[in-house]
């Protein structure tokens, strides 16, 4: 698909380009919601969340640290596996 744009005026062509804009957000954000879709039918599918999917192993979330060393804040503990010294 070809458009002259050659002989439109200025004004007619920030008209467009304003136009393009909101048409280009719109189909943007309409793709988006169509992939999200996509991937949450696979999730349910296959039972895996998308991080597990791509990441190719079980993702693991990461525990909050219950315990601080008071001398030194760098030093945490989970509370899990062996208590340190």
């Amino acid at each position: 698909m070809s458009i002259d744009l050659s002989n439109l005026s200025f004004e007619e062509l920030q008209n467009i380009q304003k136009e393009l804009q909101v048409q280009f957000k719109t189909r943007q954000s309409q793709n988006l919601k169509e992939a999200r879709a996509a991937i949450k039918a696979v999730e349910a599918k296959y039972g895996y969340t998308a991080e597990e999917i791509l990441a190719g192993k079980k993702v693991i979330n990461a525990v909050e640290a219950k315990y601080r060393n008071p001398e030194n804040n760098e030093e945490t503990w989970t509370g899990r596996g062996k208590k340190p010294k």
